[in-house]
């Protein structure tokens, strides 16, 4: 199929700029802008939440006819009406969408009780939005558990002969968010009820499993790196669904994300302190200067080390923790960004305040303090537990700062350990989950920052990877194209 004829409809949470949390928003966004370069007719699909409202979104439609159980749910749609083509829709619903927070209340930090109620209604009012329109993708691309029944609903009749039995491809960004509620929301899908039963594919452990859903019924199945496709169909990484997912073994994929190199680009970055390049990196180390007096570290030529992560175990941030006493002994600098558990972030304090001039601690979200991190330091410390892609080790070796991760998902996809004889790779790995291995990592990385000349080539190796999304992007219209071919042939349980 020529690829400029092929049409995709993602539905998802986020999209950056309108909505981001974490990677998805970026991923969606930086995704459909390099579809859209390749040709490709593309339309997303997210909420229109309450911040959404600072954009100049242009009411299209009504939507008033769709049925959760016995209950009959309004909205509308939007686009975005400063957009060349509309490319952004919007689903709002004020009761569902009209809130502070996305996933969760700001104020107490807890999960939306009616969590489920608000992204099946996004997956419902999507299908119906392109009635509306009389819009028919070739291919529905569902992102993560908020839109996973939506393939179960064009699989099993649930939508109009105008949209039903669409190819789809699930795109599984964090199997460990699998969105789990009791079975009797079960009833709110308009679906038959004999569907829910022991083993079935809405069904794991008594629950409605949406993420689970998504997977048996798809017409194709893909994680964020090939590392992570793998790593999942195991015990250790399945959550749960690693027999569902070897089930369907040859219909999933692993397509490593990109990063979108407009807003990541040393050499236009307007967050970062001087411009640099691989040809001449002497503004990186302005940025270094220019990071240490901003937070208050001492201007000395060490290893300054950069840690931007929620602060959780599946971080590795539990690791870090461990070997604090050895990183006191270290003549290294430390600057972190993040929020998290608090047992981290009080942790994390009393190493700042036990050595101010060494370590600095911030407990934010801040992007362009982001920026600056990774255009400042040296080194930068991934030592997570599992990583389905991660994105910041490639930032930082597109910025020249030489990540120290551990190998798993996308970390082990992106990374390849520095050679110091043939002077090949772009980072340092270990592989054991253990605070040793960790430490060895960095001693490691220390070692060869304090040869000047071994650490130019590992800078400028870092710096000349190809992390762009078009390479991605080629991969994903592949897929479509396969899902396409499939006409939905997926089996479920």
């Amino acid at each position: 199929m020529p690829t400029d004829k092929l049409k995709v409809c993602m539905v998802a949470a986020e999209a950056y700029p309108y909505s981001k949390v974490g990677g998805l928003g970026d991923v969606v966004a930086a995704l459909s802008s390099a579809l859209l370069e390749e040709g490709i007719e593309v339309r997303v699909f997210t909420p229109f939440y309450a911040h959404v409202g600072r954009f100049p979104l242009e009411k299209r439609g009504e939507l008033n006819q769709i049925w959760m159980g016995a209950r009959r749910c309004e909205g509308a749609f939007y686009v975005d009406s400063s957009e060349s083509t509309f490319v952004n829709y919007f689903i709002g619903n004020e009761e569902f969408f009209n809130r502070a927070g996305i996933y969760h209340c700001p104020g107490s930090g807890e999960e939306y009780l009616d969590n489920f109620e608000r992204f099946n209604f996004l997956s419902l009012a999507s299908l119906q939005t392109l009635n509306q329109m009389e819009w028919k993708p070739d291919v529905f691309h569902c992102h993560d558990w908020h839109a996973a029944l939506l393939p179960a609903y064009l699989k099993l009749g649930q939508v109009s002969g105008f949209l039903q039995n669409t190819s789809t491809l699930f795109t599984i960004h964090n199997l460990a968010y699998q969105g789990i509620f009791a079975r009797e929301k079960f009833f709110l899908t308009g679906l038959p009820e004999d569907s829910f039963y022991p083993a079935s594919a809405f069904e794991h452990s008594g629950k409605l499993n949406m993420m689970k859903a998504g997977i048996c019924y798809a017409s194709l199945i893909n994680t964020v790196s090939p590392q992570y496709s793998r790593e999942i169909q195991t015990q250790e990484f399945g959550c749960g669904l690693d027999e569902v997912l070897r089930e369907r073994r040859n219909d999933l994929y692993g397509v490593l994300n990109g990063i979108d190199t407009r807003v990541w680009d040393p050499q236009s970055d307007p967050l970062i302190f001087a411009d640099f390049s691989a040809d001449d990196i002497s503004g990186k180390g302005i940025n270094k200067t220019r990071l240490q007096q901003l937070s208050g570290l001492a201007e000395r030529d060490v290893p300054l080390i950069g840690i931007i992560s929620r602060l959780a175990d599946q971080k590795g941030i539990d690791l870090f923790v461990a070997i604090k006493d050895e990183l006191d002994r270290m003549d290294c600098q430390w600057i972190i960004l993040g929020t998290g558990s608090k047992t981290y972030e009080d942790e994390l304090e009393r190493f700042a305040r036990r050595n101010p001039h060494s370590f600095s601690v911030h407990l934010e979200f801040n992007d362009q303090l982001a920026h600056r991190i990774e255009a400042g330091s040296d080194i930068f410390l991934m030592p997570s537990r599992y990583e389905p892609c991660g994105l910041n080790q490639m930032y930082s070796m597109r910025y020249g700062t030489i990540p120290v991760v551990r190998h798993t998902g996308g970390l082990a996809d992106t990374v390849q350990d520095f050679d110091p004889e043939t002077r090949s790779g772009n980072g340092f790995k270990f592989y054991d989950y253990r605070p040793e291995a960790l430490l060895e990592g960095i001693q490691k990385a220390v070692k060869t920052w304090k040869d000047k000349a071994l650490w130019r080539q590992l800078v400028r190796n870092a710096m000349s990877t190809d992390f762009s999304w078009r390479r991605s992007a080629l991969q994903y219209i592949d897929l479509y194209q396969k899902a396409v071919s499939l006409k939905s042939l997926s089996r479920p349980r």
